[in-house]
């Protein structure tokens, strides 16, 4: 027990972070990592999501499968496509809404990730398709556009953070930041804690956090779990998920 105690200690006073292994990825957590993928790679990042939010009076329960499809074209660029297959009940009156959000297309840019420095910058662009399911659409063209930005302290210790803006068709939109917290407990097993929040229409301002750790099966397989919850709102997530990276390896000359 008190070895588990003292691991669960750890997880919440650490944070994902770059490990000696080759996928890098942009689970678990709310922050985008400023590196893109392996050039002339496909990566798949699957979650499994589950998640409460609302009002006392207006509350709803949601499953989500979010799913992040990456492709490497050079070695500072890769092309993204996300969507999210989503079950939603609307508690106070029982309704039940199934189907897809609408699908974001885009890029992940590198900007800044020079050899021997500790600083790397990345700017992701995504575009929504108002395409989804009835309920679950927002029947409008979206963007949202971010600057993700990362320090490497020192070889196990990590600071991550990502500021952006948004439009969703309606209002004035929507900013939208993260700062995470990083620690690689072993070269394989790394561990995150992260504040995130977004300031809708320039109004209504909601926070949250979120911990967890993300373990390495291989150098180009990845699994994480995490936990979420509102600090000034109602919200509360729990999520698994994996990530793979298929690439073709490189022939050794002998």
């Amino acid at each position: 027990m008190y070895r588990l105690k003292l691991l669960l200690l750890l997880l919440v006073f650490s944070s994902v972070g770059t490990t000696i292994a080759q996928i890098s990825t942009d689970r678990p957590g709310a922050s985008d990592a400023p590196t893109t993928v392996m050039k002339n790679s496909f990566q798949i990042e699957q979650g499994f999501d589950v998640n409460f939010f609302g009002t006392d009076t207006n509350q709803y329960r949601m499953f989500d499968m979010p799913t992040a499809l990456r492709l490497g074209v050079t070695k500072w660029l890769e092309l993204r496509l996300q969507n999210n297959v989503v079950s939603l009940r609307r508690k106070h009156t029982g309704e039940n809404t199934f189907g897809v959000t609408d699908p974001l297309i885009g890029f992940k840019a590198q900007l800044f990730n020079k050899e021997g420095k500790k600083t790397s910058v990345a700017f992701v662009s995504m575009w929504g398709m108002p395409v989804g399911t009835e309920g679950l659409t927002t029947k409008k063209f979206s963007t949202m556009n971010k600057f993700s930005i990362g320090h490497q302290v020192t070889d196990r210790f990590s600071i991550l953070y990502n500021v952006g803006y948004g439009y969703y068709g309606y209002g004035k939109g929507l900013l939208s930041y993260t700062f995470l917290l990083g620690f690689n407990i072993t070269p394989k097993l790394s561990c995150f804690i992260e504040n995130f929040g977004t300031y809708d229409d320039f109004r209504q301002f909601d926070t949250s956090f979120d911990l967890g750790f993300a373990y390495q099966i291989t150098d180009w397989v990845q699994v994480d779990l995490s936990y979420g919850a509102g600090i000034n709102w109602k919200y509360h997530y729990g999520q698994i998920g994996v990530s793979w990276n298929i690439h073709k390896k490189e022939k050794v000359k002998g």
